[in-house]
């Protein structure tokens, strides 16, 4: 067995190869796929579990928002 190992950016279910390994197109592959960010629903639930988490008090006088900078047009 070979391996080979790359970066790409997966885009409506397809990968892109770089050109050095276009040799390999026709040949049963096998993918493994790795990422360092978290799947949608495990980010969902994260912050769900952060919201639950906030005490009972939380803005209780409401949101303390600051006046809205007027800036140029550029």
């Amino acid at each position: 067995m070979q391996a080979i190992e790359f970066e790409s950016v997966l885009h409506n279910g397809q990968l892109k190869i770089p050109k050095r390994h276009k040799s390999w197109e026709g040949r049963h592959v096998k993918v493994i796929l790795l990422t360092n960010e978290l799947p949608i629903e495990q980010k969902a639930d994260t912050v769900f579990k952060l919201l639950s988490e906030l005490s009972d008090d939380f803005m209780e006088q409401g949101r303390q928002q600051l006046p809205v900078q007027l800036r140029d047009d550029y």
